[in-house]
Protein backbone atom coordinates (compact mmCIF):
# COMPACT_ATOMS: atom_id res chain seq x y z
CA UNK A 1 0.00 0.00 0.00
CA UNK A 2 2.85 2.36 0.78
CA UNK A 3 4.30 2.15 -2.74
CA UNK A 4 0.93 3.20 -4.17
CA UNK A 5 0.97 6.43 -2.17
CA UNK A 6 4.54 7.10 -3.26
CA UNK A 7 3.66 6.54 -6.94
CA UNK A 8 0.60 8.81 -6.74
CA UNK A 9 2.58 11.60 -5.07
CA UNK A 10 5.35 11.28 -7.66
CA UNK A 11 2.84 11.60 -10.50
CA UNK A 12 1.14 14.55 -8.78
CA UNK A 13 4.50 16.29 -8.23
CA UNK A 14 5.47 15.74 -11.87
CA UNK A 15 2.17 17.27 -12.99
CA UNK A 16 2.75 20.26 -10.71
CA UNK A 17 6.29 20.99 -11.92
CA UNK A 18 5.54 20.32 -15.58
CA UNK A 19 2.51 22.63 -15.31
CA UNK A 20 4.76 25.40 -14.01
CA UNK A 21 7.07 24.78 -16.98
CA UNK A 22 4.12 24.76 -19.37
CA UNK A 23 2.76 28.03 -17.99
CA UNK A 24 6.11 29.81 -18.30
CA UNK A 25 6.51 28.39 -21.79
CA UNK A 26 3.06 29.75 -22.65
CA UNK A 27 3.88 33.19 -21.19
CA UNK A 28 7.06 33.61 -23.22
CA UNK A 29 5.75 32.03 -26.41
CA UNK A 30 4.00 34.54 -28.66
CA UNK A 31 2.05 31.91 -30.62
CA UNK A 32 -1.18 31.15 -28.81
CA UNK A 33 -2.55 27.62 -29.04
CA UNK A 34 -5.94 26.41 -27.89
CA UNK A 35 -5.38 24.15 -24.92
CA UNK A 36 -8.44 22.16 -26.00
CA UNK A 37 -6.81 21.19 -29.30
CA UNK A 38 -4.95 17.97 -28.53
CA UNK A 39 -3.16 18.06 -31.89
CA UNK A 40 -1.61 21.45 -31.13
CA UNK A 41 -0.46 20.75 -27.57
CA UNK A 42 3.27 20.76 -27.02
CA UNK A 43 5.07 17.68 -25.78
CA UNK A 44 4.95 19.04 -22.22
CA UNK A 45 1.20 19.66 -22.51
CA UNK A 46 0.59 16.13 -23.75
CA UNK A 47 2.78 14.75 -20.97
CA UNK A 48 0.79 16.69 -18.34
CA UNK A 49 -2.49 15.43 -19.78
CA UNK A 50 -1.20 11.84 -19.88
CA UNK A 51 0.02 12.03 -16.29
CA UNK A 52 -3.27 13.53 -15.10
CA UNK A 53 -5.28 10.75 -16.75
CA UNK A 54 -2.88 8.16 -15.30
CA UNK A 55 -3.28 9.69 -11.83
CA UNK A 56 -7.08 9.66 -12.15
CA UNK A 57 -7.23 6.05 -13.28
CA UNK A 58 -4.62 4.70 -10.84
CA UNK A 59 -6.15 6.42 -7.82
CA UNK A 60 -9.69 5.36 -8.71
CA UNK A 61 -8.68 1.75 -9.40
CA UNK A 62 -6.60 1.53 -6.22
CA UNK A 63 -9.36 3.14 -4.15
CA UNK A 64 -12.48 1.51 -5.60
CA UNK A 65 -10.98 -1.69 -7.07
CA UNK A 66 -10.57 -2.21 -10.79
CA UNK A 67 -14.21 -2.56 -11.84
CA UNK A 68 -15.47 0.19 -9.53
CA UNK A 69 -12.70 2.60 -10.55
CA UNK A 70 -13.12 2.12 -14.29
CA UNK A 71 -16.92 2.30 -13.96
CA UNK A 72 -16.67 5.51 -11.94
CA UNK A 73 -14.36 7.16 -14.47
CA UNK A 74 -16.55 6.11 -17.41
CA UNK A 75 -19.73 7.34 -15.67
CA UNK A 76 -17.99 10.62 -14.85
CA UNK A 77 -16.89 11.05 -18.47
CA UNK A 78 -20.41 10.33 -19.70
CA UNK A 79 -21.95 12.70 -17.15
CA UNK A 80 -19.63 15.51 -18.24
CA UNK A 81 -20.24 14.77 -21.92
CA UNK A 82 -24.04 14.74 -21.54
CA UNK A 83 -24.07 18.00 -19.59
CA UNK A 84 -21.74 19.71 -22.07
CA UNK A 85 -23.68 18.44 -25.11
CA UNK A 86 -26.89 19.81 -23.58
CA UNK A 87 -25.18 23.13 -22.86
CA UNK A 88 -23.45 23.57 -26.22
CA UNK A 89 -26.22 22.29 -28.49
CA UNK A 90 -29.39 23.23 -26.59
CA UNK A 91 -28.41 26.07 -24.24
CA UNK A 92 -29.70 24.32 -21.12
CA UNK A 93 -27.99 23.51 -17.80
CA UNK A 94 -25.78 26.62 -17.70
CA UNK A 95 -28.39 29.21 -18.64
CA UNK A 96 -27.66 29.83 -22.30
CA UNK A 97 -25.75 28.86 -25.40
CA UNK A 98 -21.99 28.84 -25.43
CA UNK A 99 -19.33 27.61 -27.82
CA UNK A 100 -15.85 26.20 -27.64
CA UNK A 101 -12.97 27.14 -29.88
CA UNK A 102 -13.94 25.93 -33.36
CA UNK A 103 -10.37 24.72 -33.91
CA UNK A 104 -10.44 22.46 -30.88
CA UNK A 105 -9.96 18.88 -31.97
CA UNK A 106 -11.04 16.08 -31.43
CA UNK A 107 -14.71 16.69 -30.70
CA UNK A 108 -17.52 14.46 -29.51
CA UNK A 109 -20.98 15.78 -30.41
CA UNK A 110 -19.61 19.33 -30.61
CA UNK A 111 -17.68 19.15 -27.33
CA UNK A 112 -13.88 18.98 -27.24
CA UNK A 113 -12.83 15.59 -25.84
CA UNK A 114 -10.77 17.23 -23.12
CA UNK A 115 -13.86 18.79 -21.47
CA UNK A 116 -15.51 15.52 -20.33
CA UNK A 117 -12.08 14.41 -19.15
CA UNK A 118 -11.86 17.53 -16.98
CA UNK A 119 -15.37 16.81 -15.68
CA UNK A 120 -14.26 13.29 -14.75
CA UNK A 121 -11.36 14.74 -12.76
CA UNK A 122 -13.61 17.17 -10.89
CA UNK A 123 -16.29 14.57 -10.20
CA UNK A 124 -13.68 12.16 -8.88
CA UNK A 125 -12.16 14.91 -6.72
CA UNK A 126 -15.63 15.53 -5.26
CA UNK A 127 -15.98 11.82 -4.59
CA UNK A 128 -12.65 11.84 -2.74
CA UNK A 129 -13.77 14.79 -0.62
CA UNK A 130 -16.99 12.99 0.33
CA UNK A 131 -14.94 9.89 1.16
CA UNK A 132 -12.75 12.05 3.41
CA UNK A 133 -15.85 13.25 5.25
CA UNK A 134 -16.67 9.62 5.93
CA UNK A 135 -13.28 9.14 7.55
CA UNK A 136 -13.39 12.41 9.48
CA UNK A 137 -16.88 11.78 10.86
CA UNK A 138 -16.14 8.10 11.52
CA UNK A 139 -19.11 6.95 9.45
CA UNK A 140 -19.50 3.83 7.39
CA UNK A 141 -22.42 5.01 5.32
CA UNK A 142 -26.08 4.13 5.40
CA UNK A 143 -25.74 0.57 6.57
CA UNK A 144 -23.45 -0.34 3.73
CA UNK A 145 -19.86 -0.68 2.73
CA UNK A 146 -17.94 2.64 2.89
CA UNK A 147 -16.54 2.22 -0.64
CA UNK A 148 -19.92 2.01 -2.36
CA UNK A 149 -20.54 5.04 -4.55
CA UNK A 150 -24.29 5.31 -3.84
CA UNK A 151 -23.60 5.62 -0.13
CA UNK A 152 -21.37 8.62 -0.82
CA UNK A 153 -24.07 10.24 -2.95
CA UNK A 154 -26.66 9.76 -0.21
CA UNK A 155 -24.20 11.14 2.32
CA UNK A 156 -23.55 14.20 0.13
CA UNK A 157 -27.28 14.92 -0.09
CA UNK A 158 -28.19 14.11 3.49
CA UNK A 159 -25.59 16.18 5.32
CA UNK A 160 -26.71 19.62 4.02
CA UNK A 161 -30.33 18.67 4.75
CA UNK A 162 -29.42 17.58 8.26
CA UNK A 163 -27.45 20.79 8.89
CA UNK A 164 -30.47 22.86 7.76
CA UNK A 165 -32.64 21.25 10.40
CA UNK A 166 -30.08 21.98 13.13
CA UNK A 167 -29.99 25.73 12.65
Amino acid sequence: MRYRTFILWCIFSAIFFLSALYITQDIFDSEKVSILDLGELTFVGKLILSLAVTLLILHSVWTLDISGGITFVILSLLTGLIIEVLGVNYGVVFGGYYVYDPLAYPRVLGVPFLIPLIWAGFIYAGYCIISSFYLWTDRTGFGGHPKRIWHKILFAWSEPLRLDTLG
